[in-house]
């Protein structure tokens, strides 16, 4: 057999009329593949079929129809969260609120859009982009007392996002005190260092004499020497000082909070 070409045709689902049309290239024993530019595909449901045409302009049959949709438009409303333990703080400080380093139960809604398939969610503090389904719930211990936020959107099978929606609750101080040099609150020592690209890391003690690898710290320290220094300002966690002196001394702080490794 000679060369061959491909003819394909696109229907608008219900249309007799093709909306697009394309002849390619099939050469024996290859694949042949049409991308078709997005102007040509507005939201909708389609179907399709090809046939072979070969250089005498002899044709076979067309294929069975297949059928396939689009879908350009977002998520029309972003989701709601609510929680018992941490109820909406928006309008100031709740009565009622729980503390930090409590587990509460936050529920992701999709605010009555049927075509959400799942909701990804982040914290101030982690983590980040984790997906929920939608009418699902997770469960989140604030890391540190004060106002706190969650960020959700909503996704739906196509992979369009909704808007962003932030959820503000408080937390109040935790009970619970960190005691010498323990920085993520699991009753080991640990340690923090600066790489060689000023990086700040965490090495968790393990309580057997032995560290886990490095954690990210999330904030970088260009030539500063870091220690810790109690708690600084009552939340319960252990802070950290830093000493800077490039052109003059510059002392600062870094709030200590619960991290994860």
């Amino acid at each position: 057999m000679g060369n061959l070409n491909a003819e394909y045709q696109i229907f608008k689902t219900g249309q007799s009329t093709p909306i697009a049309t394309q002849a390619l290239p099939a050469n024996n024993g290859k694949v042949t593949t049409w991308s078709v530019p997005d102007t040509s595909l507005p939201s909708g449901d389609y179907t399709w079929q090809v046939r072979a045409k070969g250089q005498d302009n002899a044709t076979s049959g067309w294929s069975q129809s297949c059928k396939f949709s689009v879908d350009r438009n977002r998520p029309s409303k972003p989701p709601v969260i609510g929680s018992t333990q941490f109820p909406d703080g928006r309008n100031g400080w709740p009565a009622t609120t729980g503390k930090a380093r409590t587990p509460g139960t936050f529920t992701f809604d999709a605010n009555g859009v049927t075509a959400v398939k799942e909701i990804i969610y982040s914290t101030d503090f982690g983590p980040w982009n984790r997906p929920v389904p939608a009418g699902g719930s997770v469960t989140i211990a604030p890391s540190g007392s004060g106002p706190q936020y969650i960020y959700a959107y909503g996704v739906d099978k196509a992979g369009n996002r909704s808007a962003t929606t932030s959820y503000l609750y408080c937390a109040t101080r935790s009970q619970t005190v960190d005691g010498p040099r323990d920085l993520n609150g699991d009753g080991n020592r640990d340690i923090w260092t600066v790489d060689s690209r000023v990086t700040l890391l965490m090495y968790a003690g393990q309580g057997n004499g032995k560290f886990s690898p490095a954690a990210d710290g999330g904030v970088s320290f260009g030539g500063a020497q870091i220690d810790t220094f109690g708690d600084r300002d009552g939340d319960g966690y252990n802070d950290l000082v830093s000493l800077q002196q490039p052109a003059g001394m510059t002392v600062g702080s870094l709030s200590g909070h619960q991290q994860t490794t």
